[in-house]
């Protein structure tokens, strides 16, 4: 995979190859689209949508990929994506392949699963966090590569974002490491080994975990607009537009490059005038193209509520309900479920510390009421808190407001 949990990098740089030709010699430029932005991405909505089969779009890359890129667009166009299939557990990722890439693939669903505000399961997250802990090794032997370290920090950001579940010592030592492995031009390369050149998606995605590229970005951006892959690689591709925009997201030149990259039918091209040899390809570009093209940020953002009418999030056979919300005074935790067993239900500010615990004992099937105080009978101030349940199983959560 390329960048962030992204696709194999070989196969990403043996497509560019395969249009290396055209790059070499003049290459006319699409007029740059006017179309609405809500427009545009209305039909890359429309086609990937319409790509679905068998819950997946593609393969698990390109589903999980589509999860979030569709996720992304609901603040801007109010539609729901459709029901996807994303790996909630470590025997689904193949088992063949190099552990840096299982843990990519794993990183790259926990993000899907929290966008789809789906469960996660705690041996998915234990996985994580555990190969992410053996990513601290000064000799970088295990892992030679940057993309697991950079996704590994945004995928540490959405869980504490969406579950709570905080890692900043862990975060800050990836954090410290990346700062050792900036190229001096300020960008970061895909390999650590001294020699190789800096990449945009990486660098880009190094900027989301909040390090400063020194202008790197900026001054490789092409006079079109867009942005090459990095190395030798010089002209501008979809791909890596979409990851200027995430770390840039008013950079218009690149916005109006890359809406010119949208083929009539919907999808994302390589550039203005060149397609993809194949559906993956557009799959991956249009899900991408989705998320730099909605403003919404990355790691996406929650969906807001579940699709379940009745507002229900469910982990095996648990579920949870919280109402009303906004809520004042009280508010009715509804539990239901068979033996919780080592279960418990906690409530977090967003800064993360823990207001309110309870241990979940026998078959749970009752109504809790939070008050809005703490453990120790303190009343909380108005705000947004986190109530999580955690099971064997999984975890769930749900964000509730209290008001004044």
């Amino acid at each position: 995979m390329k960048g962030m949990c992204r696709r194999d990098f070989l196969t990403k740089i043996g497509a560019l190859a395969l249009f290396g030709g055209l790059f070499s010699g003049f290459r006319a430029r699409a007029a740059i689209s006017r179309l609405d932005p809500t427009t545009v991405l209305d039909n890359a909505f429309d086609w990937l949508s319409g790509q679905v089969s068998g819950n997946m779009i593609g393969g698990p890359i390109t589903t999980d990929w589509s999860a979030q890129g569709l996720v992304a667009t609901l603040s801007q166009l109010g539609r729901l994506p459709p029901d996807l299939e994303v790996c909630n557990d470590p025997g689904c990722l193949v088992p063949s392949t190099p552990m840096h890439r299982r843990l990519r693939s794993a990183e790259r669903a926990v993000l899907s699963r929290l966008a789809f505000n789906q469960p996660t399961s705690q041996t998915l997250v234990d996985l994580i966090v555990s190969e992410l802990t053996a990513e601290i090794d000064p000799g970088h032997e295990r892992y030679p590569f940057v993309p697991t370290k950079t996704c590994g920090v945004l995928t540490l950001d959405a869980l504490s974002r969406d579950l709570g579940i905080h890692n900043p010592d862990l975060r800050a030592d990836l954090i410290s490491v990346l700062g050792t492995l900036q190229n001096l031009d300020g960008g970061w390369p895909l390999a650590y080994d001294g020699q190789s050149s800096s990449i945009s998606d990486l660098t880009a995605e190094a900027v989301l975990c909040g390090l400063p590229d020194n202008g790197w970005l900026s001054d490789h951006q092409n006079p079109d607009g867009g942005i090459a892959y990095g190395g030798p690689l010089t002209f501008s591709n979809c791909d890596s537009t979409c990851w200027l925009l995430l770390a840039q997201p008013g950079n218009q030149p690149a916005r109006d490059w890359l809406t010119a990259c949208q083929h009539p039918l919907g999808y994302f091209m390589m550039d203005p005038g060149t397609d993809w040899p194949n559906d993956e390809q557009r799959y991956l570009a249009t899900a991408n193209g989705l998320l730099a093209l909605s403003s919404t940020g990355f790691p996406v953002p929650q969906l807001p509520d579940p699709a379940s009418l009745e507002d229900e999030l469910l982990v095996k056979n648990f579920r949870l309900s919280c109402s009303p919300t906004p809520f004042r005074d009280h508010l009715e935790i509804i539990l239901s479920g068979p033996d919780s067993g080592n279960s418990s239900l906690s409530i977090y500010d967003l800064k993360g510390c823990l207001v309110w615990q309870c241990v979940l004992n026998g078959d749970c099937r009752q109504k809790l009421q939070w008050d809005g105080t703490d453990n120790h009978g303190a009343r909380v101030p108005a705000g947004i808190y986190l109530v999580r349940i955690t099971t064997p199983d999984g975890f769930i959560a749900k964000k509730v407001t209290r008001l004044h």
